[in-house]
Formats: structure tokens, sequence, C-alpha cells
């Protein structure tokens, strides 16, 4: 291949040149020069530019726009145009002499004079010379004299006794200008450099560093860092990045980067400070295309180099056994050499990064008092994005990541809130997202009494909806958990404090989709668990108390109504003792729900009950009410109450509550009959506890409180549990763990016709007055229920007193 006064096309190829990751940098090729590349001199004779393993040394001429390249074979330094390769003649190399190259590595300084030096093998008795040409016209020499103008000719290793440490000319670097001009050159396979500077802009003197990394660390790759640092590589050897104290001859590694991350087979290298890029040729015996490239990395964090993009070098590809070579940066201009494989020229194309994009808004939300809300949005864009949440268009303090959260949302956080999203190529502000504050009723009915929050044990979980089932014991005042984080288990809990406490044994526990999923106590502190079956044999076993080591045995195992294809175990309540126990369990799909009782205590039948309402109906909520009564609950629907017939097998719905008294996406339920409250799991924005009264206005829920809680993870399965017990509620929220809450005493005033009036309180002393502000003084022995008997046309109050 002849090449005149043509440049190389950028048809020659290149290789390999897509982004590897989301750099802001990518590469133009502005010419290449395989290495069999012949060139023609002004007469057209073939000038040997390229010789095997002869070309070791490149540079790049800031003044002239030439690149400069050292056949050490010839002892020669021919020009090629920078902007084309096209051949521009040579340097007067007249003079150099002595080492085993005359001439092997070439550098220029910023104000265009020209540095090469010899290579030799013992600086001890051949000494290094690095010649000097004041530009690319000039002479190291003198024409008159022959004497050699500048420069420098020595022994850098002042005569080290390591003889690996007296090899110089494998690695060539210069900086600066005039008088401020600075060399430095590492030898072969020692641990020594050399650090040339000048006090006239032409003379140079050396002092020896000993740097602390390993021998033949540096041998073949070396470049100036910013101010006394350098970076070095070497064939199998990591990327290293060193600091140089002249005075006391030392250089100490700052980063020592992992061939995992810089490839063994980069040598070369250069740096371009002013981008933070570092180019490394990959050179070696291989003679795969891939395995000769020139490789760019992202050095803003010199600890963690990141790679942008690898550029191959133009076929043919041949084995670079000396893996030596040469990169030289020039602003936005790279030049690299891989020996035997030629030259390439590229141009660094910094494309502006992506200004941020919104994939997703915050929107609108509406929020009870009392609850917590995250805003959030995603955006595309360069990283790194900044995010700035504004309400009502003034920045909020600290408000600065994709997400923004209210933890208690209150009247004044109402009103409208955009996020700016910022990187370097500019900023965009979403559209208002309007914050609507719900009024709530927030009472002292039910106040915290302990929290179990998502992550505190390992049992409970903030994903993975593996808490579904909760119960209280009346007997102990411990609270039942079933969970399948990790291995299923039912976790014993201190109802007083939340502490676990132990678990019950699941020896021979086994079947369903779940074996365990669901949990209900007894009156008399027997525990009962059933597994969670899509059709076929609903498994529930029994286990005689929450003690330790209590063995479960099977109450009820069969398919629970005469369909036996059909779901069920997400609800279920226990209530009873002995041979009186009764459970309860919906059906996920259908209408029916079923009551199971016994004979002995022991094991169980059931009876399948099929009301005249929407199928699902007790998917989700499903709880004893007072006698021959129960309440069931699904997401998207209303509260009903049913009451059931064990002798005709009937079931009526006897009260529906709609969405407007109970919210839609609420679920788990329990209710206290004998004082007519009612608890239910909100899943609306946010989660939280609701009580109700259904027992003081017919055919209406009075809302008595709402207590949030603290987190909102996504409980996409609308599961979880509600349990009264020993003057408390307990609330399972699952993925957001469990709260416990104190109630305030309970007091029922019931009309009893022709037998006075009922009170019912659920603890503390009762209290009555003539007058409703009037004095209160306690009811000598009074135990609930009492019967009150009105006396005379006077009114009395009652209250209770904790």
């Amino acid at each position: 291949m002849r090449h005149n006064l043509t440049p190389i096309l950028a048809a020659l190829s290149l290789g390999g040149a897509a982004l590897t990751t989301q750099a802001e940098t990518g590469v133009e090729l502005l010419w290449s020069a395989p290495f069999n590349t012949q060139y023609l001199d002004g007469n057209n004779n073939p000038v040997a530019v390229f010789g095997s393993n002869q070309n070791r040394g490149m540079a790049y001429n800031p003044i002239s726009g030439n690149v400069l390249i050292v056949n050490n074979n010839s002892a020669k330094i021919f020009k090629l145009k920078g902007t084309d390769g096209t051949y521009q003649g040579e340097v007067d190399t007249t003079g150099p002499s002595g080492g085993f190259f005359k001439l092997n590595h070439v550098d220029v300084s910023e104000d265009g004079v020209i540095y090469a030096c010899n290579l030799t093998l013992n600086s001890s008795t051949d000494p290094f010379k690095i010649y000097r040409w004041p530009d690319e016209a000039g002479f190291a020499f003198d024409p008159t004299t022959f004497e050699r103008v500048g420069g420098y000719e020595g022994d850098p290793s002042a005569g080290d006794a390591d003889a690996t440490n007296r090899r110089f000319g494998d690695t060539f670097r210069v900086t600066g200008s005039g008088v401020n001009t600075r060399i430095i050159a590492a030898s072969r396979g020692g641990k020594v450099l050399a650090y040339f500077t000048t006090v006239d802009g032409t003379n140079f003197t050396s002092v020896k560093i000993t740097s602390d990394a390993s021998a033949g660390d540096m041998g073949l790759g070396l470049a100036f860092g910013s101010g006394n640092e350098f970076w070095t590589k070497a064939p199998s050897r990591n990327l290293r990045r060193q600091s140089l104290n002249v005075a006391g001859g030392t250089a100490t590694t700052i980063n020592n980067i992992a061939n995992t991350v810089i490839p063994n087979n980069v040598s070369p290298i250069a740096v371009n400070l002013a981008s933070n890029i570092l180019a490394g040729v990959l050179t070696g015996t291989s003679t795969t295309a891939g395995n000769h490239a020139v490789n760019l990395y992202d050095i803003s964090n010199p600890a963690a180099p990141a790679l942008i993009l690898s550029t191959n070098f133009p076929a043919p590809i041949a084995a670079n056994s000396n893996v030596s070579g040469g990169a030289d940066f020039h602003n936005d201009l790279l030049f690299a050499l891989d020996t035997n494989n030629g030259l390439l020229a590229l141009k660094l194309v910094y494309v502006a990064p992506p200004p941020p994009a919104f994939t997703a808004q915050p929107g609108d939300v509406s929020v009870y008092e009392g609850g917590r809300v995250t805003l959030s949005t995603t955006a595309t864009g360069a990283a790194p994005l900044s995010y700035q949440w504004n309400f009502n268009d003034t920045p909020i303090t600290g408000a600065t990541s994709a997400s923004y959260t209210i933890p208690e949302v209150e009247q004044v956080n109402a009103g409208n809130y955009s996020v700016t999203v910022s990187n370097v190529s500019g900023s965009i502000t979403s559209t208002n997202a309007a914050l609507t504050a719900l009024a709530s009723v927030r009472t002292a009915a039910a106040t915290p009494l302990w929290t179990a929050a998502p992550g505190s044990v390992a049992h409970i979980t903030s994903s993975g909806d593996t808490q579904r089932g909760m119960a209280y014991n009346p007997v102990t005042g411990n609270l039942l958990l079933v969970s399948r984080a990790g291995s299923t288990a039912v976790h014993v809990i201190d109802g007083n404090t939340g502490a676990t406490l132990r678990q019950l044994d699941v020896t021979g526990v086994t079947g369903g989709t779940f074996s365990l999923n669901m949990v209900g106590v007894a009156d008399d502190g027997a525990v009962y668990a059933c597994n969670l079956v899509l059709g076929g044999s609903l498994r529930i076993y029994r286990w005689a108390s929450d003690a330790g080591g209590t063995p479960p045995t099977i109450a009820f195992d069969a398919a629970p109504d005469s369909t036996g294809s059909h779901r069920y175990g997400d609800t279920m309540d226990v209530r009873g003792s002995g041979a009186n126990t009764q459970i309860l369990m919906g059906s996920n799909t259908l209408k029916n729900f079923v009551v199971l009782t016994t004979a002995d205590g022991l094991t169980f039948t059931s009876q399948t009950f099929e009301p005249d309402v929407p199928a699902s109906s007790f998917r989700l909520g499903i709880s004893f009410g007072a006698g021959n009564t129960i309440w069931g609950k699904n997401t998207g629907a209303g509260l009903r109450k049913i009451t059931f017939d064990p002798g005709a097998g009937t079931a009526t719905e006897t009260a529906f509550f709609d969405v407007d008294q109970v919210v839609s996406f609420s679920s788990a339920l329990d209710v206290i009959p004998e004082f007519g409250i009612l608890g239910l799991l909100s899943l609306e924005v946010s989660d939280h506890l609701r009580l109700y009264d259904f027992a003081s206005t017919p055919d209406a829920l009075t809302l008595l409180d709402q207590d949030f809680f603290p987190t909102d993870n996504a409980n996409i399965n609308g599961v979880g549990a509600v349990a009264f017990g020993g003057g408390k509620v307990f609330v399972l929220d699952t993925n957001n763990g469990i709260i416990a809450y104190n109630l305030a005493p309970l007091l029922r005033l019931t009309d009893t016709p022709g037998a006075g009036f009922e009170l019912r309180w659920s603890e503390g002393t009762l209290q009555s007055s003539s007058t409703v502000n009037g004095t209160y003084a306690p009811v000598n022995g009074a135990t609930s229920p009492r019967v009150v008997t009105p006396a005379g046309t006077g009114n009395e109050f009652f209250r209770v007193q904790e």
C-alpha cells in the first residue's frame, strides 16, 4: 500500500468504537496507518517509516501539528501530518550515538522543542542520552562543532547496584516548556525513575527517584499527571498513580488499580488532564484484533477508572512481542502507536450529556390528616441528577432526592408540589401535584403501646407479603404471628411489650400453597392455624397452648365445602372454648363461608353457608359477631353483617355498609360484639387502623378514631390482621409491621325492655352522677355487666374511670 500526499481515509476502519458506558466521550477517526503502509518522499522514493519491532516511540508536536515517530533501526524520526497522516519528511538525526538503540523514544514539549532518547541496557557503562532539537528544522548537534546541543548524558541510576534499575529508554515523557520543562523516564525492570529538570531550558540534570512500586511496575507505560503526580503501567501489572517527592528522592503510590479494571495487556499510556481521560494501548503477542486497541478511561475518580470506549487498530494484526508503543494527547486529539500494528489518529468527540427528562411525574394525591405520604418522580438524563422539591413554587429545604415524604400530613401541608431535576445540561420542573389533606378523626380511643417495624426482627419484613395471620391469646396475653420469612413459623410475641418470646413447634406441618397462613386463638388459649389451599383439603392445626414445646395436632383435614375446588385460608376467626369452640373461614372466590364445630374440642367438622351476597365477600376480612352473626369485607366492596342459622343451614345479610361509610380499599377486621366496636385495616393513603362504633346508631357506623402506620410499603394483596384483646387492639399491616394500641375504657348502655338498662364496661371503675357535668362517685360493688333500674324521673349519668 503506497501513499503520497493523500490522506488515509476513514474507510481503513474504525473497529469497536461503540460506547461501552454512558460516557460523554466518543471518537472520530481522523486517519489510521496500518503497519504495512508505505510512504513516498518528494522524489517518489519509498520511505521506511515502519519496521518490524522498530517503532516504539511516537509523539505529537503541538506547534507544527505533526506526529513524530521513531524508527530505532535507522535511528530516524519521521514526520506525519497530524490531520491526515501524510508524510512530511524527517527530523535531522545526524549525531546521536551509543546505546542499544541510538534513538528509541521521542516526545515534544509544549513550546515545540523535540526530545528523543536512546535505549541503554546499563546506564553505568553505556550512558543514557537525551537529545534536543529546538524545532523540527533544527539540529541536535552543532553543524560546525558537531557537539551535542543541550539535553543530557549520564547515569540516572547513580550507579545503582541492581542491574534492573539501570535500563532506561523504554519509557520517556516530557511536559512543560522552556526552563519549566520536565522529563521523566523509568527503568524497565526496576523501581527507579529518572527525573530531569533544567535551569536554562537547554541542559538537563537528573534526580534519582525510588518508587514504592514493585520492580517492573513502571517499565512500559508512563505519563505525567497533575502537579507532581504521574501514572505508570506495565504488562500484567496494575495501573498506578504515584506522587513524586523530588527532594526526598521517592515516589509513593496513591492509587493501585487492579487488572480487573485495566487489562493486563495495556502498557503504553497517556493522560488528558483537561478531560480526565486516560488512554491505554492494548498490546501483546495475540493476533486477535480486539487485543490490539486503544482504550479510553474516565479518571474523574482516579481510584476507580471507568472504561469509556475501545477502538481497534487497523488490520492486518501482528504480534507485538515487545509490548511496546506509545500514546499522546493534544487537546481533543489522540494518537496511538502499537508496535507492528501501525498508528491511530482519533479526535475525541464530547457529546453534550442528555438533559433531564421525566419518565414519571408526581401525581395528585389525597391523604388523611395524620397519614404519611411520599411523592416521587423518575427521570432520565446524564448522571448525576440532582433533585429539588418545591411547595407552592418555593424550594423545600433538604428535599433533594427523587422522592419527598411527609411523615404526618396536616392541613398546612396541603397545596401544590413540584420537583426540579437538574444535571450539567440543564433542568426541568414537573407539573404541579396537588396534595389534599382529608379530615381525619384522631382521638384518644386508641393510644400507641408498641411498634414492631418491618426489619426490626427477621420475621417481620418490609416486602414479600410473608406475614398475613395474627391473633391474640386471652389466656396468656400473648400475640401469635404466622411468618414465612426465612422459614414458616408461628411466633409468640409478648402482647404488652412486643418482644418475641419463642416459636411454636411446627414439626410435621406441611401441605397447601402455604403450609401456614392464618391463625386464631380460642377463649381457652388453644391455638389454631391453617394452611392456604387453592382447592382440595384445608388443613387446620391445633396447639393446646402457646407454651414452648407444645406439639401440633390436626384439627381438620378435608375440603371445607362440597365443591372441594376453591380457595380457603385467607381469612380465619376463632371463638369459644373446648367443645364449644367455633372456627370461621371465608372463601376467597365464592360467596361462601364455613363454620367449623367440634364435639370433643380436638377435631372439627365444617358447615357451609351461602348468603345471597357477591362472590368473594369474605375474601380478606372475616370475624364472628354476637351470637350467630359474622362480619365480612373484601377490598373494593362494602362491609357486610350476616346472620346464620346452623339448624337450617341458611345465612342472610342483615346489614350492609357501603364504601361511603367504610373505605373501599380495606380488608382485615375484628369486632368486640359486646361493645359494638369494629376495627378495620384501611389501605387508603396512608395505611391505618379505623375504629368504628356500630351499636350506637342503627344502620350506621360512627368513626371513633384513625391511627396511622409510620411506613407505607406496598401491600398489593391487601392482607393483614386486626385483633382485639386485653384492653388493646393489635394491627398487622403486611409489609409494614405490627402496631399495638391501648384502648380507652369501653362503656355500653343497652335498653332491656321490662328489665331496665344493662351497663357493660371493659375495665376501670364505674362512676355515676345526677348531672352530666357534676361530681361523679364510684358505684359501690359494681361489676360488669350491671343492670340499672331507673328511680323516679331524674337522670343518672355514668362513666368509667381508669
